[in-house]
């Protein structure tokens, strides 16, 4: 990444040094939208910090310009926010990434449907949610539930589901995260198609 400061004296959030490389290249938002797979509008406003990146977007970045995604990330809030860290709970993490984003608690609760009690006991990590709160509350903020959940041994069972061989061959793909809730998603399928996975006479 040459041409690139990431010292002390300029740091560069993860948006403005992925626009500063395709300036340098001369790759439009728009062609880049369309080679990784995403939405123009949606990858402009995340460029334009108007609203959060998505992890699985901002690898898609990295991978596409072949930068190294920890470098580029290292002087960003909203990307490195469990590099040096303590949080390993889904409940610290939870609170710390509303304090990065100065997200409203009270605000928050609302908008995915809990109560302003219950999200205090979550991040007090007094409350284990259902996989469909985990979820609701991941696609709100735009994260990996896989991060969120993969240290927290009140969710081993969900965390080890995300290492049964469809996830590794969707993360082989590098989709490592298709749809909000992928997860709850594929369950529902199984469920719904249990007589596929039954064997036959």
């Amino acid at each position: 990444m040459e041409d690139l400061s990431f010292g002390d004296e300029n740091k560069k959030t993860f948006a403005e040094i992925i626009i500063a490389e395709l300036k340098k290249r001369k790759i439009t938002q728009q062609d880049i939208a369309n080679a990784i797979g995403e939405d123009y509008n949606s990858l402009k406003q995340c460029l334009y910090c108007k609203r959060p990146i998505k992890e699985s977007v901002a690898i898609k970045l990295c991978n596409y310009l072949s930068l190294d995604y920890n470098e580029v990330i290292k002087n960003d809030p909203h990307l490195n926010i469990w590099q040096n860290s303590n949080a390993i709970t889904f409940g610290q993490k939870l609170g710390k990434l509303l304090r990065t984003r100065n997200i409203d608690h009270k605000d928050f609760a609302e908008a995915v449907g809990i109560s302003s009690a219950t999200l205090s006991y979550i991040i007090n990590n007094n409350r284990t949610l259902k996989l469909n709160t985990v979820c609701t509350i991941c696609s709100y903020l735009n994260v990996s539930i896989y991060n969120m959940i993969k240290d927290d041994p009140k969710y081993k069972l969900i965390s080890d589901s995300f290492n049964t061989s469809i996830i590794s061959l969707l993360k082989e793909a590098g989709i490592e995260n298709p749809i909000p809730d992928y997860e709850s998603t594929l369950l529902n399928l199984i469920k719904a198609n249990k007589y596929i996975f039954e064997a036959k006479d």
